[in-house]
């Protein structure tokens, strides 16, 4: 039996020491692999994760609501000799945007390294969640307003713009929120009108810039017509006020004079504005009637929607215009006083009982502005506030 090992061996010699030689060169290779160079791990922390087929999103008329930097953190896996001089650069995470749907989704985050036997391990987070809108279009209004004021003497008549609504493009939820589209046109010390050309940003109802809104086009031109003003008394035409108890002197009028405004020469003779016919007796029996004005052509009022308001006092009353101090002046909801030039006292004018209009003191009346610049005035509720100075505030803007 040996002498039959010994032979098989001497006529097979060539053929075991291959075998050998092979399995030997496996084991090395092993040890290489293990030992020498192992399998080893490495951390990439807050690896950027780009946004990949925007334009595509955006030729689909969808746009992210919000488009923040994302970041990733990882773990990549491999043979030390790769993993050594493995770099952040050399490693590509990213999303495809390329097939999302409007609303809210997770999408995967997809990694791509310059060495492919380098395996990513694990990942936090692995998605991300991005929201997604309809791209819309819509017309809004075009808002421009003054800012400064004009020249002593001089009033700002009116605002022409030469377009009255423009285009707005952009997600769904951020267009529906556009409540006007707004500029502003300086007019400080203006003595004649101005011209400019006004860029325009979409607001939302409480004056704030709306982000991500594209506006067509995003200038328009502004003309702010600056003309002579004028301050002249009303002067009351009455009719059937003859016998009776009518007394003129209880007739009060608030307010007692207007401001016009127009052509230079017309407004140097007019020294005072007529009211329409107003019925005496209809006056004594209804207290307070609201008056209308007989103007000239060739002027306007500067204020066309102040209310003028005829009054009769029947019993002993009073009115009174008290200096209310801006202190403990309060403002709306989502209102900063900060955005408006709040002067340090502001004159309001009360009418009713004598003896109440007497006894009222400052602390009496509270004082409040709304999202508008409105000054709103409140005192006790037997009284009536008829009239504030001034009655709006202007922006500090």
């Amino acid at each position: 039996m040996r002498d039959k090992y010994v032979n098989f061996i001497a006529n097979n010699r060539d053929t075991i020491t291959k075998i050998f030689s092979l399995v030997l060169a496996i084991l090395l290779w092993f040890f290489i692999i293990t030992e020498i160079d192992p399998v080893i791990t490495k951390d990439f922390t807050n690896v950027e994760v780009e946004l990949r087929n925007q334009s595509t999103m955006r030729e689909a008329g969808m746009e992210l609501l919000q488009n923040d930097d994302y970041t990733t953190n990882i773990v990549v896996s491999g043979n030390r000799s790769a993993i050594v001089g493995l770099k952040e650069e050399d490693i590509s995470a990213y999303v495809d945007l390329g097939e999302v749907q409007p609303g809210s989704q997770r999408l995967p985050i997809h990694f791509r390294l310059s060495d492919e036997s380098i395996k990513i391990k694990k990942s936090n987070p692995s998605a991300i969640t991005i929201a997604v809108d309809e791209m819309v279009t819509m017309q809004k209004p075009v808002t421009v307003t003054a800012k400064g004021k004009p020249a002593d003497g001089m009033v700002l008549d009116r605002i022409i713009v030469n377009q009255e609504e423009v285009t707005v493009k952009g997600p769904q939820k951020a267009v529906d929120k556009v409540h006007s589209v707004a500029g502003y046109i300086a007019i400080s010390g203006a003595k004649d009108t101005v011209l400019s050309s006004v860029e325009l940003s979409p607001l939302d109802k409480n004056k704030n810039v709306i982000a991500g809104i594209e506006v067509t086009p995003n200038t328009v031109g502004v003309q702010a017509a600056i003309s002579k003003a004028k301050s002249v008394p009303v002067e009351v035409n009455f009719v059937d006020d003859e016998g009776g108890d009518f007394n003129r002197d209880r007739a009060i009028l608030t307010p007692a004079t207007v401001t016009i405004t127009g052509e230079t020469d017309v407004i140097d003779r007019i020294e005072s504005i007529p009211t329409r016919p107003v019925d005496a007796k209809e006056l004594m029996n209804t207290n307070a009637v609201p008056v209308q004005l007989n103007v000239p052509e060739g002027i306007h009022l500067v204020n066309p929607d102040e209310s003028v308001i005829l009054r009769y006092m029947k019993k002993e009353s009073a009115r009174r215009t008290m200096e209310v101090s801006t202190e403990h002046m309060t403002s709306m909801k989502d209102v900063n006083l900060s955005d408006f030039n709040v002067p340090k006292k502001i004159d309001v004018e009360i009418y009713g009982d004598a003896s109440l209009v007497d006894a009222l003191r400052e602390t009496d009346i509270q004082l409040s502005v709304d999202r508008e610049g409105k000054v709103i005035a409140k005192g006790p509720k037997d009284l009536e506030i008829i009239r504030i100075t001034p009655k709006r505030l202007s922006s500090s803007s």
